[in-house]
């Protein structure tokens, strides 16, 4: 067990940090003072960012982190294999982080972090949500992709069960490398959820998907992809659980089964313009009542 530590960090859920202690010159060649408000996550390697929002959100809902081995970004020029725990602290909602250097003596206890993202489930998918919408201030979507042939609402007898569950694997594949940090997940069969950068357009995506059932002979009309995405700025500042929950419902409701009068299926809604109508119909009543008493 590690009885001295290099590092100890203050963060919240968005892995802010509030406070820090420790040697964060000599390791990652910032002065204490410069710390407060940079996101940890910035520190971990890429490709192990994924594993350690989901530690966060594991975490988040009560569980503990033990000793964990984690690749930091340092000053020096490769990154560098640190130990951490985290452990709550008396403040609502934060945790001290702490981290310990390279130390052959702890190796074998620790349990090395993922390298590669995986889908979460719903629960750990919307506390990822959270930490990350609030670090990204907004600036990332949450986007719905659908395959009536995954699903099983469509049959093709040019498509075998082989077939399908290869498209499956390449589809998860796709939406794990195009999701911020690997932050997806799967509410049914056939659909995923992710939260994506909204600098990369839908757009780039729908092709990935469609290039990969192309390699594997299955058309367009057969594949019956469905895409819908929702910035999460439409829905203020303050992205809690809850508020997450709510969207995730709706644009998976909106692309599930909806058909017009005459069976034909309808194109998902989006679930912020029931209130930026009602909003707009309110606006518009007002302007009427102060007309008239003018």
């Amino acid at each position: 067990m590690i009885d001295t530590w290099d590092l100890s960090l203050l963060i919240d859920h968005s892995t802010r940090i509030h406070d820090a202690r420790g040697m964060s010159a000599q390791h990652f060649g910032v002065a204490l003072r410069d710390l407060a408000e940079r996101a940890f996550i910035d520190f971990v390697v890429p490709e192990q960012r994924a594993a350690f929002r989901r530690c966060m959100a594991r975490i988040s809902g009560g569980r503990e982190m033990g000793l964990t081995a984690v690749r930091l970004l340092t000053c020096e020029p490769e990154p560098r294999q640190f130990y951490m725990i985290a452990k709550r602290s008396h403040e609502p909602e934060r945790w001290w982080l702490l981290i310990a250097a390279d130390n052959a003596n702890t190796a074998a206890s620790a349990e090395q972090m993922a390298l590669a993202p995986i889908l979460t489930d719903n629960v750990e998918f919307i506390a990822m949500v959270e930490g990350a919408a609030d670090q990204m201030d907004g600036r990332v979507d949450m986007m719905r992709v659908a395959s009536s042939l995954l699903a099983g609402k469509k049959r093709s007898s040019r498509t075998s069960p082989e077939t399908r569950e290869k498209l499956e694997t390449k589809f998860t594949r796709i939406v794990l490398d195009n999701a911020f940090d690997g932050i997806a997940t799967r509410p049914g069969p056939g659909e995923y959820l992710m939260l994506k950068d909204r600098e990369k357009p839908e757009g780039v995506i729908v092709r990935q998907l469609e290039a990969a059932a192309e390699e594997l002979a299955v058309s367009r009309a057969d594949l019956g992809l469905e895409t819908a995405t929702i910035g999460l700025a439409k829905f203020g500042r303050d992205i809690g659980a809850a508020k997450i929950a709510r969207v995730m419902g709706e644009l998976v409701a909106d692309g599930r089964d909806r058909k017009d009068d005459w069976g034909e299926k309808l194109p998902p809604r989006k679930p912020w313009l029931k209130p930026a109508l009602a909003a707009g119909i309110c606006a518009i009543a007002l302007l009427g009542v102060v007309l008239l008493l003018g």
